[in-house]
């Protein structure tokens, strides 16, 4: 069965306030603490991080993208894992970008995927998403 527009809308709105979204007439931002996708000190996903990886990729597909400029280095959408190591929070950065390509069929070409270093402590350890909605 199709779902109308008002459906739609309320099951993004769900997901984007299940998310804690910060959501304004230009994006949407959200970010979860990195040890509810990862356990301490790996990149690989833990299992229980599929249902909040659900919720990201169906924010991706109802939020129009935004249209890249030409030469433009914005995408539509970003990952950034912040604290820890820089290789670390850069491998899962790419684990996140990687799962929602392969898992959910979000193209690979709407997502930027990058891991800052930060104060090593695992604790304040985020991933930080981004979705850029159309003009």
């Amino acid at each position: 069965p199709t779902v109308g527009i008002r459906g739609r809308r309320a099951s993004l709105a769900a997901a984007l306030k299940e998310l804690g979204a910060e959501v304004d007439e230009n994006e949407a931002r959200m970010a979860l603490a990195a040890d509810e996708l990862f356990a301490t000190g790996k990149a690989e996903l833990r299992p229980e991080a599929e249902a909040k990886l659900k919720l990201i990729a169906h924010a991706l597909r109802e939020l129009p993208a935004a249209p890249l400029a030409r030469n433009s280095p914005l995408v539509p959408a970003s990952i950034e894992c912040h604290g820890g190591e820089a290789s670390l929070a850069e491998k899962r950065a790419a684990a996140v970008r990687d799962w929602l390509v392969e898992n959910a069929g979000i193209d690979p070409a709407r997502l930027a995927a990058r891991g800052t270093g930060g104060t090593g402590d695992a604790g304040a350890s985020r991933v930080a998403f981004r979705i850029r909605k159309a003009p």
